[in-house]
């Protein structure tokens, strides 16, 4: 299924003149990683999520 999404995505991405598609997965997430290392090449940025709770002080 995530093939066909990328895919489809692509498709879409061409039609509409884009450059690229940039996919953020969790690294756990071992069978997508797996598809997504096959399909697409590493991005040199590195990806942080900051819960605003944390920052907010709640």
């Amino acid at each position: 299924m995530g093939r066909k999404i990328i895919e489809t995505l692509a498709a879409e991405g061409k039609r509409r003149g884009w450059l690229h598609l940039r996919w953020i997965v969790p690294g756990k997430n071992t069978p997508a990683v797996a598809l997504y290392e096959k399909i697409a090449e590493p991005d040199h940025r590195k990806s942080y999520l900051i819960p605003i709770d944390r920052i907010a002080g709640d």
